[in-house]
This record gives structure tokens, C-alpha cells and sequence, in this order.
């Protein structure tokens, strides 16, 4: 039995492109696992789940990793591509930001805020609008990405707020993976160009320097939206304004226990939608925005085998737009707001027996300042200026314990108090249980909370067409899931989940009748079940498979009515082969989401876009190319519009190209 079960551990690590190192930023591994332990130690880690380094099958979520090696085979160049082509996950695109929705539950326009991206476990949420970004705002160049673990489900009883569906964790490469000088440049369709530097320097036996800078700029398109089709407004079509400026730099410097780590990234989007009521066709109109982070920390092992992590950090964002309206005369508003938040951290980890392991810690937050204001340049004319501070803390534990060999209960909790609401608790809870050799059953409950923003609490534009509401409450998870984890034959796995969750609270805008004026209100209760599988892994000759299929119905529960910018079916499939000898590759993606209801009653039309890659791989010594082909097929099709836009729906990209040339010094 110990021999089989060891087997299906080897079929899980090929479910994934390739085996996962440790990476940088981790928990430092405890002593090689001996006994029961060893029977775990041949398949994917995650570090994401637990906050600890695990098997995929031991991690109470299901689990997608997506390798470095996947990043370079689909040539995937921002965390919106990686998150379209992976189950259950739909990206909608404004032509401002782009916002992940999951398990049936995108809002048009809400930021992405009921999902916690993380960067080497660094939250990257912002604490103004609670906006993770995830286009070219990122500031993360994917050619620094050892892998991207995505853990499903809520996630409030670790990680606190925004955790409601999901946890990203992008976790950076090692120095060692690097090691010297790497240059990339490219460009492609809508006058599009960018260039990256990566740098890796091993010191010593634990330590590393690893550096990075990318740029990116596209002058964009000429777009043509029906609802602006009249001379008074160039026919419909917005002639160059929809250009895109974007920089980023990033670096981490390990030295033994000490790591201090950090990145900055700036970009800026014109917008060519006329949102917000701004005069269409007009290149002035466009946002701004600045992400920031610089974190000190020390991971070590002590005397008893603790794994402990302390780490303090200070993070910044800023937003700032210009619109162009015409009163008359023609007058710029500007629209600002951001945050700088600065905390510490500090976690103990344990296996106390070889049947227990105990995590614990306790973290505190306080947002220097809060800024938000609105204002008419010339002539000057405030309409709001505000400024706050306010502190949260937290204390969290876990206890994963064996209840007998293939059985194991992981048991979570974690307590926020919050400045502004009060307090929140999120428990989680987790059966895993291993039948045979080769399967895993898991039984999963989790709660989780979004706490109200600043933007939502307090912003207010005069009486005008918005008013504050400090009264909110969080909004608030509950998830019940089904995980089915199957080995077939050692080349192929399975994964199948059915879930149901709960939203109450929900913070929706609505129209006060009383004085016509849109206020956030804790106004909704979300009832939506689901369910998913994939079938993954190798066929002869190297080549990669996957395929995915989702099937979710989510609810307004008081009206019944299916949510906006919700589908109810996604489907999956990607191939990856080796050609030219084995010394290149070709990947194609293929993606399906239903129609989606939009604000105004209507339907999008069906979507189903196609995508290639070709990499050259070990062609050419030193050189590596990646020429991609996007919405291969030239598919029409859109997204919901937001409540600031005209268009009931934004038109996506046709057929466009992209050439990456990558040299190793």
C-alpha cells in the first residue's frame, strides 16, 4: 500500500507542468519527513493554504498552480491572462481596468475587491478602494513569477478581509533561478512595445539578490461604440484615446534569516468610453495609478522547530484622474484619492506531534492617511476633501490534526476588530479524507468578510449624484464545498468541487427615492451554488492537456434575479506540444463563457475566443522567442458596462498579435 499510494503522489506532481521548488518568501522547510510524512513529500507544495509548505492534496481548498514553465508555454503576460485561462475564472474589461469574477460573482465595476491577491504572501490589495489590480497595473512582470498559487474559497480565518472567494498568491523567483542578466523586448498590435530587465545574484548558501524593471506602452485602437453614433460626437468612434503607459520595478535582497523585499509601479490609461458623463473623443480624459510596498522580515527555525515569521511593511497607493467635461465651458475635473498603511506581523508555527501541526500569529495595521478629493481645476472649485486614519488588528490560529492516517481535520479561526465597524470572526473548518491510493475527498466549510472602504463610507461629491453612508457594515461569506481530487492511470488527474455559498450584507450602490441621490448600502443577500471539474495531465510525447467545465446559478435572493456579469457556464481547454524535434513549442487555448446579464436587462452574446503560442525554447542558444496570437478567430463579443458608462456593453479586442524576444547574458 505505502508503494501505490506513493504512485498517485508522483501522478499529482505531473497534473502540473513542472515540479515546484521552494520559492522565496516561504516558510523555511522543516527537517526532511520521515514515516506517514514521506508518503506526502513527492507531490506540488502550496504555501498559500495554510500559510505553511504542504501537499496539494493535504490543503483544505482546491487548488490551481500555475508554473513558470505554463507562464512561458501560453506566453502569458499579465495576471488577467492567467486568471482567464484558469477554472471558474472570468475576466471582464472596461478599457480602463480589467476585474476578475469567480464562481458566478463578478460586479461590473467593483474592483476585484472580493478577491486577495498577494505578492510573496504581501497582501497587494489597496486599502482606499480595496482594488487589487491585476492588467498591466499589476507591476509584476510575469518573467519574475516561479508560480502563481491560487487557492479557492474564503479565506478571512488567515488573511482577513477581502478573502471572500478566493487567495492569488504570486511568489517571485529565487535568485538562483536567475543567475545573471536576462533582457526582453516586444511589441505588437495597437502600437504596443515593452521592454524588461531581470537580474539574479546567489550570495552565499541562503541568500540572494534578485532584481527586476519592465516597462509597457500601446498607443491603442480607434473604437467604435454605437451609443455615441452622431456628428456631434465623431460618429461613435474615439480616435486615439486609448493609450496605455505602464512601469514597474521590483527587487529582494535575502540574507540568511533577513529578507527585505519591494516593488513600485505606476501606470497610466487613457480612457476612451466617455464614462462618467465626460466629453467622448477626447485624449485628456484618463486615470493614473501608483502601488507600492517595501517589507522587512525573518524567517527561521528555532531550537524546538518552531517555524517562526516576524515582518513589518509600509505600503502606499495613489489615484489620480482628469475628466473632461463640458459645463460649458470646458472644464477638467480631477478625481484623487489613495492611502499609506504601515504595520507588523508576527507568526509560530509547530508540528507539536507527528498527528498535529499549530499555527498561530497576530498582526496590527495603521492607515497613515486616507485621502479622497474631487475638484474643478480652472475655475477652482472643491467638492470634497477628506483625509482619515484609523488602526485594525488581528489574531488568527489553525490546527491541522491526524485523525487517522488518511484522515485529517483542519480547524481555523481568526478575530479583526476594525477602527470604523467594530469586529469580525472567521472560522474555517476542513475533513480531507484518502479513501484509496488514489483519491482524495474533501469537505470544506469557510466564512469570510470584506470590510467597507474608505471610497464607499465616505465619499461625496456635493449633493450632486452621490452621498456617504459611514453607517455600513462588512459584508460576510459563508461557503459549503465538495472537493473530489482522482488519479487515473499516472498520466492524468481529475478534480471535481460542488459548492454553495451565502453573501449577506452585501454593499451594492442603490438610489435613495428620497433625494435621487446613489448611497452604498448593506442592501443585498447573494444565494449561489455551483459546481466544477477539470481533467489534467500528460499525454505521450510530452504534450499537455487540460480541460475545465464550470456550471454556477447565482442569485439575488430577495428578487430571485441571476446576478449582473454572471455566467452560468465556463468551459476550458488547453494543449501544449513540443515541435521542431522536441526543441520548441506550440500551446493553444480555447475559452467559452454564456451570455451574461448586464445592468440595463440585456445579454451578452456568447464568447468564444481562441488563443496560440509558439515558443522556440532551446532553438536558438541564449535566445528565446515568443510569438502570440490573441482572439485567434477575430470573435466579436463584450462585457457588461458599469454604471458609469453609456454602453450597456464594452466591446472586447479582435484578432491581435504579440513578438517577445527574451536574451540570456
Amino acid at each position: 500500500m505505502r508503494t501505490r499510494r506513493s504512485s498517485w503522489r508522483t501522478l499529482l506532481a505531473g497534473a502540473v507542468l513542472s515540479g515546484l521548488p521552494l520559492a522565496a518568501g516561504a516558510q523555511p522547510s522543516p527537517p526532511a519527513p520521515t514515516g506517514d510524512e514521506a508518503l506526502f513529500a513527492d507531490i506540488p507544495k502550496v504555501i498559500s493554504a495554510s500559510r505553511y509548505e504542504q501537499g496539494v492534496n493535504e490543503a483544505p481548498a482546491s487548488i490551481t498552480i500555475v508554473t513558470a514553465e505554463e507562464i512561458r508555454l501560453f506566453g502569458y503576460r499579465t495576471l488577467a491572462e492567467v486568471l482567464r485561462n484558469t477554472r471558474g475564472f472570468y475576466v471582464s474589461y472596461d478599457r480602463n481596468y480589467e476585474y476578475a469574477g469567480t464562481r458566478g460573482f463578478g460586479r461590473p465595476g467593483d474592483y476585484s475587491n472580493r478577491v486577495l491577491v498577494m505578492v510573496d504572501g504581501h497582501t497587494h490589495n489597496e486599502k482606499w478602494a480595496g482594488a487589487n489590480y491585476i492588467g498591466q497595473d499589476f507591476g509584476i512582470d510575469l518573467d519574475l513569477v516561479e508560480r502563481i498559487e491560487i487557492v479557492r474559497g474564503p479565506a478571512s480565518a488567515l488573511y482577513g478581509s477581502n478573502a471572500l472567494f478566493a487567495v492569488i498568491n504570486v511568489i517571485t523567483k529565487r535568485a538562483q533561478d536567475v543567475e545573471g542578466l536576462n533582457l526582453r523586448a516586444g511589441g505588437g498590435s495597437f502600437g504596443s512595445g515593452g521592454a524588461g530587465l531581470l537580474f539574479g545574484k546567489t550570495l552565499g548558501e541562503k541568500g540572494g539578490l534578485l532584481l527586476g524593471a519592465s516597462g509597457h506602452g500601446a498607443t491603442g485602437q480607434n473604437l467604435f461604440y454605437e451609443e455615441f453614433n452622431a456628428p456631434a460626437t465623431n460618429f461613435g468612434v474615439a480616435e486615439d484615446a486609448d493609450g496605455e503607459l505602464s512601469g514597474a520595478l521590483f527587487g529582494r535582497l535575502r540574507l540568511n534569516d533577513w529578507t527585505v523585499e519591494g516593488k513600485a509601479s505606476r501606470r497610466k490609461k487613457e480612457v476612451p468610453t466617455g464614462s462618467y458623463g465626460t466629453m467622448f473623443n477626447d485624449g485628456r480624459n484618463y486615470t493614473s495609478d501608483g502601488r507600492g510596498f517595501a517589507e522587512l522580515r525573518r524567517e527561521r527555525i528555532t531550537a524546538n522547530g518552531a517555524e517562526t515569521t516576524a515582518r513589518i511593511y509600509y505600503d502606499w497607493i495613489d489615484y489620480y484622474g482628469d475628466y473632461i467635461y463640458d459645463n460649458p465651458p470646458i472644464t477638467v475635473n480631477r478625481d484623487e484619492g489613495g492611502a499609506q498603511w504601515a504595520g507588523a506581523e508576527y507568526r509560530w508555527g509547530k508540528r507539536a506531534t507527528r498527528r498535529q501541526r499549530l499555527v498561530a500569529g497576530a498582526q496590527y495595521e495603521y492607515s497613515l492617511k486616507l485621502f479622497q478629493r474631487n475638484y474643478d481645476e480652472d475655475p477652482f472649485l472643491s467638492r470634497l476633501d477628506q483625509e482619515f486614519r484609523y488602526f485594525n488588528y488581528s489574531a488568527y490560529a489553525q490546527d491541522e490534526i491526524t485523525l487517522a492516517p488518511r484522515v485529517l481535520l483542519n480547524l481555523g479561526v481568526r478575530h479583526d476588530r476594525y477602527q470604523t465597524f467594530g469586529a469580525s470572526t472567521s472560522p474555517r473548518a476542513a475533513l480531507i479524507f484518502s479513501p484509496r491510493a488514489a483519491t482524495t475527498l474533501k469537505l470544506l466549510y469557510g466564512s469570510a468578510f470584506r470590510a467597507p472602504t474608505t471610497y464607499e463610507l465616505y465619499y461625496e461629491d456635493g449633493g450632486i449624484s452621490i452621498k456617504p453612508n459611514p453607517s455600513l457594515d462588512p459584508e460576510e461569506i459563508r461557503t459549503v464545498e465538495a472537493v473530489w481530487e482522482q488519479g487515473f492511470r499516472r498520466r492524468f488527474s481529475f478534480v471535481g468541487s460542488v459548492y454553495r455559498y451565502t453573501i449577506d450584507d452585501l454593499i451594492s450602490q442603490v438610489l435613495d427615492p428620497a433625494d435621487l441621490l446613489l448611497q452604498f448600502r448593506n442592501a443585498e443577500t447573494v444565494v449561489a451554488h455551483g459546481a466544477e471539474i477539470e481533467i489534467s495531465g500528460r499525454l505521450a510525447r510530452g504534450a499537455f492537456v487540460r480541460f475545465s467545465v464550470t456550471h454556477q446559478r447565482a442569485r439575488d435572493d430577495m428578487t430571485g434575479r441571476r446576478l449582473t456579469n454572471s455566467p452560468e457556464r465556463t468551459a476550458l481547454a488547453s494543449v501544449a506540444f513540443p515541435i521542431l524535434g522536441g526543441r520548441s513549442d506550440l500551446a493553444f487555448q480555447a475559452r467559452y463563457i454564456s451570455p451574461r446579464l448586464t445592468l440595463a436587462g440585456g445579454e451578452t452574446r456568447a464568447a468564444y475566443v481562441g488563443d496560440l503560442t509558439f515558443t522556440s525554447g532551446n532553438l536558438w542558444p541564449w535566445f528565446d522567442v515568443t510569438v502570440g496570437v490573441r482572439n485567434l478567430f477575430d470573435r466579436d463579443y463584450g462585457d457588461p458596462g458599469a454604471g458609469e458608462h453609456v454602453q450597456d456593453q464594452i466591446p472586447q479586442d479582435g484578432r491581435s498579435y504579440f513578438v517577445a524576444l527574451r536574451h540570456r547574458f
